[in-house]
C-alpha cells in the first residue's frame, strides 16, 4: 500500500515530511513543523511562567508530600536505598569535601539548632513518659 501525500493526496515521495516531492507540498510540511514548533515553545514558556507562581508550587509541594508518604511509595524507596550500588554511590557523595562543609554549614544555621533542640526535648519527653 502506497502512502498518500497529507496535503494533496498525491503518492508520497519524501517520507521524513510526508508529504510528495511538489514545491507546494515541502514548503506547507516545513511551515507546518515550524507552527508546531513555535506552539510548542510557547506552551513550555506558558509553564515555566505558571510554575513559578506561589499558589502552583505550594500545590506541587503539598502533592509531594501526600505522595511520599504513601506506603507503597516508601518501601520502593527503601528498597532502592538498600541495593549496594546505591548505598556506595550516596557514601562517596557524603564523604567529598564539598559536601561536607554544606552540612556542617547547615547545622550551625540557629533555626536548624532550634529544631534539633526541639525534637530532642520532644523524644526525651517520650521516654519519661514511658
Amino acid at each position: 500500500m502506497q502512502l498518500k501525500c497529507w496535503n494533496c493526496g498525491q503518492p508520497r515521495t519524501n517520507d521524513d515530511l510526508g508529504v510528495c516531492n511538489d514545491e507546494i507540498c515541502v514548503k506547507a510540511a516545513i511551515n507546518g513543523r515550524a507552527r508546531v514548533k513555535e506552539n510548542i515553545e510557547a506552551k513550555k514558556k506558558a509553564s515555566r511562567k505558571y510554575y513559578q507562581h506561589p499558589e502552583a508550587k505550594e500545590r506541587i509541594r503539598e502533592y509531594q508530600r501526600k505522595y511520599y508518604q504513601r506506603p507503597e511509595v516508601k518501601a520502593k524507596r527503601r528498597k532502592y536505598r538498600q541495593r549496594p550500588e546505591v548505598k556506595t554511590k550516596a557514601r562517596e557523595y557524603y564523604h567529598r569535601p564539598e559536601v561536607k562543609e554544606r552540612v556542617r554549614e547547615y547545622r550551625q544555621r540557629l533555626e536548624v539548632k532550634a529544631k534539633k533542640r526541639e525534637n530532642y526535648q520532644r523524644k526525651k519527653q517520650l521516654r519519661e513518659e514511658e
